[in-house]
């Protein structure tokens, strides 16, 4: 990795483009690497290249490149560190909110947060910067390939009980989930591209091809509801 186009403060100056294989891409911005790196280092987890990647999955997805129009704005809906309804003058946590006073609002979590929503990129950790960098220039592999939500384990249990055809992909700290719609995508459906360059799946992933073998299930259980129901006809 090269530092040629770091500025004075170490921000990436130079920004690479998600594409996915669909048609659709999103140039990068510095506000998005800014708000993706303050996730990164607030989130935890033991993946934050899973992080970063499940983001960039996300916002391809199309009901959410059309309902965000940035990815700044992505990781802060969906982020609880940034997320601005979790600020100590947000919804939830202001005085009268509906977490005010609670565990979710203590003034611990509370401090965390005006932290999280305001470090700047010169402050936060070597190890998240050069990620975020090497993620915009097209050099860091995608360890999670489908995956477009994360969440703790109690909080991700919950969703897959609510959403059955979803699928854990990665336990490291935070689950990461593939949907019904994600994981019928093609093998390097979303990639970043930078000057030529072009980075996607991390060999070895554990992921490739799981979209036909979907389709496969998919359509044998079909047959399989269409044999029960001639038969109890």
């Amino acid at each position: 990795m090269t530092y040629a186009s770091l500025g004075t403060a170490g921000e990436p100056q130079e920004h690479g483009k998600i594409v996915a294989s669909d048609g659709w891409s999103y140039q990068l911005t510095p506000d998005d690497l800014l708000w993706l790196a303050r996730s990164v280092e607030f989130e935890g987890g033991t993946n934050p290249s899973a992080v970063i990647w499940t983001y960039a999955q996300r916002l391809a997805l199309p009901g959410f490149r059309r309902q965000y129009p940035s990815l700044a704005s992505l990781v802060r809906a969906h982020s609880q560190p940034v997320n601005p309804k979790w600020a100590r003058d947000g919804i939830f946590c202001k005085p009268g909110g509906s977490h005010a006073g609670k565990p979710e609002c203590s003034e611990a979590k509370l401090t965390r947060r005006d932290r999280a929503q305001s470090i700047p990129w010169s402050e936060l950790s070597a190890k998240t910067r050069s990620l975020v960098t090497k993620f915009t220039h097209a050099e860091l592999p995608n360890p999670v390939p489908r995956s477009v939500d994360f969440a703790d384990a109690r909080v991700s249990a919950n969703f897959l009980v609510n959403n059955p055809t979803a699928r854990t992909l990665l336990k490291a700290g935070n689950w990461f989930i593939g949907t019904a719609q994600s994981l019928l995508w093609p093998d390097g459906h979303v990639s970043v591209h930078y000057k030529g360059a072009q980075s996607g799946e991390a060999p070895g992933s554990g992921n490739e091809g799981i979209g036909v073998g979907l389709v496969v299930l998919a359509l044998a259980a079909a047959a399989g509801v269409v044999w029960w129901m001639r038969s109890r006809s």
